[in-house]
């Protein structure tokens, strides 16, 4: 699509990684400390559609910070895979290291990691703590596809490296009073605030984005972490709303497929089956308020992050 950084526009940027981490874990805080309860489950990719992998769970999650000025805490995680498992995941505000598997980025209300070379996989939480009280995730994961390689050897080197859609994992959760609650057990009633039927089509929620116009545009440089706001006029914000539109309602764009559902959680995904040179993933989720969001995710020379959009749409 024509990128809205082409346009005129004002903007404000950060370029140190350290910064983005600063403001990541400081939208952690403001959205994620607490208790939650609710479903996930695990699909596959096949034949162009989402088929679910095992039962339903009822996962349960405890994020902790010790206080405003702590750098360190922890999310706890019971049933993920299944039910009984535990796990303790540290987290800090800074990355130790250099070498991160994952880019960590944030939107209001939103936290996004995108991988860093390798298979392509990215994790999106729409975070609605002060909203309908609702954390929805989605997790989407690519996979060489080997065989097909071997197969054909004479492929180019590009060809060689486009990936398949693999794995889809799909999570609800409602925030919970801290009192009381419990992590090691499992209840059927809160695993149920993830519907079990994969959405059928994606036409109501794109078609109120019809209705609406997007009145903002924020991106983010990766690996730069250079961030822009884009202010758009009129005109602009009717090309790109049209064109973010087009691409995700559109079951092929060039020689592109892509698989466009809404998942149970609510969340519409528009996604390439192969992801080629410069695959451009879509995520959009509508907040009760009644305003829109669609996330855009860039990557280039097949595996690379690149750029990570959020467009905001309202009402005309």
């Amino acid at each position: 699509m024509a990128e809205p950084t082409e346009a005129k526009c004002e903007t404000s940027s950060s370029t140190l990684p350290s910064r983005e981490e600063d403001q990541f874990w400081e939208e952690l805080k403001r959205n994620c400390i607490g208790c939650w309860s609710g479903g996930i489950i695990y699909t596959k990719y096949q034949n162009g559609h989402l088929a679910p992998v095992g039962d339903k769970i009822n996962m349960r999650l405890k994020v902790d910070i010790p206080d405003e000025s702590s750098h360190r805490g922890q999310w706890t995680l019971w049933n993920m895979r299944e039910e009984g498992d535990t796990l303790n995941i540290p987290i800090r505000k800074h990355n130790p290291g250099k070498n991160m598997s994952m880019h960590k980025i944030w939107f209001e209300k939103i936290l996004l990691r995108a991988s860093n070379g390798g298979e392509v996989a990215t994790e999106l939480g729409f975070w609605d703590k002060d909203g309908d009280g609702m954390r929805r995730t989605v997790i989407v994961q690519y996979k060489d596809s080997n065989e097909r390689h071997t197969q054909h050897e004479n492929m180019s080197v590009h060809e060689r490296c486009d990936q398949t859609l693999n794995d889809v994992c799909i999570l609800q959760q409602k925030l919970k009073g801290s009192n009381g609650f419990v992590g090691d057990i499992a209840v059927s009633e809160e695993a149920n605030i993830l519907s079990e039927e994969i959405g059928k089509g994606h036409i109501s929620i794109t078609k109120g984005l019809e209705s609406m116009k997007i009145v903002k545009s924020e991106s983010v440089q990766i690996p730069s972490m250079e961030r822009t706001t884009i202010e758009l006029s009129h005109e602009e914000s009717n090309t790109v709303t049209q064109t973010v539109i087009a691409q995700m309602n559109d079951g092929r764009e060039g020689d592109e497929e892509r698989f466009t559902q809404t998942l149970p959680n609510g969340i519409v995904v528009s996604l390439p089956t192969i992801a080629r040179k410069n695959p451009i993933l879509y995520f959009s989720h509508q907040y009760q308020d009644g305003k829109a969001v669609v996330l855009e995710m860039q990557y280039q020379n097949h595996v690379e992050a690149h750029k990570a959009i959020l467009h905001t749409f309202e009402l005309l």
